[in-house]
């Protein structure tokens, strides 16, 4: 991936529309969402264990590498409005997906060398490549690397002429001890 660049959905900001982006400001995790209750005539607040987080804010530095027109800014809006999977320049193997509810901001970037910060609300976790491994017969291991819980889709495709049979799927959830 070219510097300066950001993949949004099927668009190259860069390539289309002349927009370069910086390194984004990306938190490490986004916030845990608290659950807890106060109870009347009692000490501190009653935890019920936070086990979801909040979204995700990715805030980039946006400048104009040539004059747009009004027409391209709408277009522009109205692309980075749409919830679609994104990545950047710097770290191409992760993806967010998220939008942009404000694009107020696009307004300034009409002439080059114009600049501007985007924000761009995502879901809670950064995303990284699809695993895609042939299976055996026998035992097949399968990693795929993550700091959090997040979905799973496991798509089994037979390529031989012969029929699958006892096929079995284990999850292993292992503890980290500390």
């Amino acid at each position: 991936m070219e510097w300066g660049t950001m993949l949004f959905g099927n668009t190259d900001l860069l390539k289309e529309y002349g927009i370069v982006m910086g390194t984004p400001r990306d938190c490490l995790m986004p916030a845990l969402r608290e659950r807890k209750v106060e109870i009347p005539n009692r000490d501190g607040k009653y935890d019920y264990g936070a086990n979801t987080y909040e979204e995700r804010i990715v805030e980039v530095r946006a400048t104009s590498s040539r004059d747009l027109t009004r027409q391209e800014l709408r277009e522009l809006a109205y692309i980075l409005s749409k919830k679609s999977r994104f990545c950047f320049w710097d770290e191409p193997e992760k993806y967010y997906i998220g939008r942009i509810y404000d694009a107020t901001a696009l307004e300034r970037v009409t002439v080059a060398r114009a600049s501007v910060v985007l924000s761009f609300t995502c879901e809670p976790f950064a995303y990284g490549a699809t695993v895609t491994q042939p299976i055996a017969a026998g035992l097949n291991r399968i990693e795929y690397k993550g700091t959090a819980r997040t979905p799973t889709l496991i798509v089994l495709k037979n390529n031989s002429k012969t029929t699958a049979q006892n096929v079995r799927i284990t999850a292993i959830f292992r503890r980290k001890t500390l």
